[in-house]
């Protein structure tokens, strides 16, 4: 029983690294966009959830951040 719930542990926190990784990686591309969304960072319900997988929160961010957001997904989708 204890071997198990060790193996759910490391999963977990294997899970949470990989979703670091992914928030480091949009903060970047988005910075390289002109893009800074003040609010991103990890969902803390799905960090202390047994269930859930770590997502990653793009938070909130002002009507000028959107628009960049915006002007930048437009940019790479023509």
């Amino acid at each position: 029983m204890a071997t198990a719930k060790r193996s759910t542990e490391i999963a977990k926190r294997t899970q949470i690294q990989e979703a670091k990784a992914t928030r480091d990686e949009l903060e970047e591309a988005l910075a390289g966009a002109g893009v800074l969304l003040p609010s991103l960072g990890l969902d803390a319900l799905s960090l202390a959830s047994d269930y859930l997988p770590p997502l990653v929160d793009l938070g909130r961010c002002n009507p000028d951040t959107a628009r960049k957001l915006a002007a930048a997904l437009r940019e790479i989708t023509r």
